[in-house]
């Protein structure tokens, strides 16, 4: 909702209480002053402050569902917080594709059936319920939200559930997967018997509803992203592969190309890693990822000396960054400290000289 519209609610709401004032005091017959109304403070709060969060928000896509059912939240008689009554509460929540196997490929933007799980604690029949929600979906650190104003029903009396629970459907999301999805700020509004929707104060005559409902995360179909971390030095085994599972029926198992059965791969060279997994119904999903190849150090630069028999000479130089010395071109282990070449005798004489990054990664021998 933009500011104009959010003003002009307000406004309109003003406007109702200022009835409602002037309806207390003719009943009453009461003589009391109209209260003077602060224009500018009342202007700067309908647009400035926001009413709350779903106030500003708008509808999600296929909302209202019916066309007819209005956000009760707006509603002054359901006050945030509040729960009168607990007949009915959600007790999950599920994203349904229509496909035998319910699986997407992160990335992909597809539209599916909200399902949502409720337990009704009463025998009362045919009655509707009403769920008025934020819906916050979440993909890449980035948070997108709009309102849900929903009903649906006839809901089953309580001996007529499966398990203490039972399914209704309350329309489509249309969602990228992969993101995360959930519902919060709930209202639950619930008909007397034999209801009907779409859900209105005047088919609650006694006041059923609860305004005080934690968040209730929504299992999307089974999809599988992989994220990978790089080697960190050339040629080493230090990369790892993340792998983020959501959806499916548990438990789950891993099968990957080189042979792992752990969700995550961890010490692992350079390359790329598929892996499937398979949920309980034998409904596989495949995820991919590349661990790139660690830093190449350069070998340091280095120059060649020549000495006679019996000259004194130096250690020996190089130009480069924490400089280990070897006296084999490779194995052994590295000094730090440069070695003075032997003159008694003539001959020749090889080092070797590697230098280290920041990163501890060392750069191959160059004589």
């Amino acid at each position: 909702m933009n500011n104009f519209t959010h003003s002009n609610y307000l406004f309109e709401l003003f406007l109702k209480l200022h009835a409602l004032w002037d309806s207390a005091l003719l009943k009453k017959k009461v003589n009391l002053k109209r209260p003077k109304i602060n224009w500018r403070l009342f202007l700067f709060v309908s647009i400035i402050i926001p009413w709350s969060t779903f106030a500003q928000s708008s509808y999600c896509t296929g909302d209202p569902d019916p066309l007819d059912q209005t956000d009760l939240r707006l509603n002054s008689e359901y006050i945030p917080g509040n729960c009168p009554a607990n007949d009915i509460q959600i007790v999950g929540a599920y994203l349904e594709t229509g496909d035998a196997c319910n699986t997407c490929e992160p990335g992909t933007t597809l539209t599916a059936d909200l399902i949502i799980k409720i337990d009704h604690n009463t025998e009362s029949a045919g009655r509707y319920l009403g769920v008025f929600a934020d819906l916050t979906e979440t993909i890449d650190g980035s948070e997108s939200l709009c309102r849900i104003s929903r009903s649906s029903g006839p809901v089953l009396k309580s001996s007529e559930q499966t398990d203490g629970q039972q399914e209704l459907y309350f329309g489509e999301v249309t969602f990228t997967c992969g993101s995360a999805l959930k519902l919060d700020n709930i209202l639950l509004v619930w008909t007397a018997a034999n209801g009907e929707s779409p859900i209105t104060p005047q088919n609650n005559p006694n006041g059923k509803y609860c305004y005080n409902n934690g968040v209730v995360d929504i299992i999307p179909p089974l999809n599988a992203v992989a994220s990978a971390t790089d080697v960190i030095c050339f040629g080493d085994a230090t990369g790892s592969v993340d792998l983020t599972v959501s959806g499916g029926t548990e438990p789950l198992t891993y099968s990957w190309s080189n042979g792992a059965t752990t969700e995550d791969l961890t010490g692992v060279p350079a390359g790329t890693y598929t892996v499937t997994v398979t949920d309980a119904d034998g409904c596989s999903v495949p995820a991919t990822a590349t661990v790139g190849e660690g830093t190449v150090v350069d070998p340091p630069i280095t120059s060649p000396v020549e000495y006679c028999v019996g000259d004194t000479a130096s250690a020996l130089t190089a130009t480069g960054t924490n400089l280990l010395w070897y006296a084999d071109e490779t194995g052994g282990t590295g000094s730090a400290t440069a070695p003075t070449p032997d003159t008694s005798t003539a001959g020749e004489t090889s080092y070797w000289a590697t230098q280290t990054n920041g990163d501890g990664c060392e750069s191959p021998g160059k004589p």
